[in-house]
């Protein structure tokens, strides 16, 4: 009996996985919002990682060890439960943490340098591409002088309004 609940819960993990990556997005927004309780710990690929993980502990004490069922039971949750926090720190914290990084406070881009790929109109939109200490971002941007920036002029970011950088032609030499 016992036995059948491990093998049920590794056979779900790897099902899942497998549906994870054939599916992809589809298969994690659905799960998300399903599993949406506001608690960072509590995230569904912690969970079911942590449940295949029993199931594949579970298995592997009762074919070499000779506890008692409720012995076995507690290790494989203890191991559970180690492994949910280590997917939680070495997995899904940093994709949280790369997530917010994308989603940056443009204010954070003041001061910036880039450069511009899409040419900035003297009154509209182009495209500049921003460098950052963790590579590059392309955004958004208007001529803050109300002069037009042809492609591949070096800018600097002066000001952000409404997702948009407002940039100034610059030259690296200079010292502002």
């Amino acid at each position: 009996m016992i036995e059948t609940i491990f093998w049920y819960c590794l056979a779900g993990g790897i099902l899942f996985a497998i549906s994870t990556l054939l599916l992809g997005d589809l298969l994690s927004g659905i799960v998300e919002a399903l599993f949406e309780w506001g608690i960072p710990f509590l995230h569904p690929y912690t969970i079911v990682g942590s449940i295949t993980v029993f199931g594949g502990a579970g298995l592997i004490l009762l074919r070499t060890t000779e506890q008692a069922h409720v012995v076995i039971i507690l290790i494989a949750a203890g191991i559970a439960f180690f492994s949910h926090y280590l997917l939680y720190i070495f997995y899904v914290k940093p994709i949280q943490n790369s997530e917010n990084s994308t989603a940056f406070r443009f204010s954070d881009l003041v001061g910036r340098e880039g450069e511009v790929t899409i040419s900035v109109p003297e009154a509209g939109y182009g495209e500049v591409m921003i460098f950052t200490s963790a590579g590059h971002t392309n955004q958004i941007a208007a001529s803050h002088q109300h002069t037009p920036i042809p492609e591949g002029t070096l800018v600097k970011v002066v000001a952000t309004r409404e997702h948009t950088l407002y940039v100034v032609p610059h030259s690296p030499m200079e010292r502002n």
